[in-house]
Parts: C-alpha cells; sequence; structure tokens
C-alpha cells in the first residue's frame, strides 16, 4: 500500500476537467482504506491560495495524502494553469502544499480544521523523499 509505506501522494483534479471531474476524484480519495482515513474523511475542502495571494483552488491534507481541486483548469492542469500547476509541485515536494500556510480567507485571517488537523506527513525515505503525484 502506497500511504502505509510512507509514500507522500498528491491527487489533484482540474475543476473544468469533465472527462475526470473532480467530484469523482476526491470521492475516490475519500473511499481508500488507510489509517488517516477517518481524519482524511472529516476534513472540509479549504482555500489553496499561491504565492501571489490568489486563491487557487481547495485542498485537503492528512499525514502523506493531499487532494488539490484546481481553480479554471481542465483535463491538462499545467497546460491550462501553467504557474499555478509549477507552485502545486514545488509545494508538493518541498511539504507546504495544503499546510496552513496556504489557508487564508479573503480577508487573510481564516483558518480552519485543517491546521489543527495536519500532521507533518512528509516523511524521507532513505534515498530522498518518497513521492508519488496523480492526475485522477
Amino acid at each position: 500500500d502506497i500511504l502505509a509505506n510512507g509514500v507522500n501522494l498528491l491527487v489533484y483534479n482540474g475543476d473544468k476537467d469533465f472527462i475526470c471531474n473532480w467530484l469523482g476524484g476526491l470521492a475516490w480519495v475519500d473511499a481508500l482504506e488507510w489509517k488517516g482515513g477517518a481524519t482524511f474523511n472529516s476534513l472540509e475542502l479549504t482555500p489553496w491560495m499561491t504565492e501571489d495571494g490568489k486563491r487557487s483552488g481547495e485542498v485537503k491534507r492528512v499525514d502523506n495524502l493531499t487532494f488539490l481541486r484546481v481553480y479554471n483548469a481542465g483535463h491538462m492542469v499545467p497546460m491550462d494553469q501553467p504557474s499555478v500547476a509549477l507552485e502545486m509541485l514545488s509545494s508538493f515536494i518541498d511539504g507546504t502544499l495544503g499546510k496552513s500556510k496556504d489557508i487564508s480567507g479573503a480577508d487573510g485571517n481564516d483558518k480552519s480544521n485543517l491546521e489543527q488537523s495536519v500532521g507533518d506527513g512528509y516523511r524521507e525515505g532513505k534515498d530522498g523523499p518518497r513521492i508519488a503525484e496523480v492526475m485522477s
């Protein structure tokens, strides 16, 4: 099992993808059976803010599983939102995607239960970060 072996897993969908819609992606991620599943399922998606201060999606993360809905992107997120996709992958690799720094409302002060629930689940493997990325 990927999650049980400590591999960091990112599942992302563009919200305009009609082939693999984001609701279906979230549904199969929510249906995963793993040790953090109950906590993951209890969380709501929270705003994901890119470095430019733009609300660019919604994220949910527990331990080494992260789900991201990317706004204004179709099936090919990197083609539709190249700078957002680059930031998504960069922050996933460095372990900050879905951490509380990404979460704010319009006034920048809205914190959610994700801040309290997220652990530092990004673990290093023997040869560096153990990472898997999935576009559903």
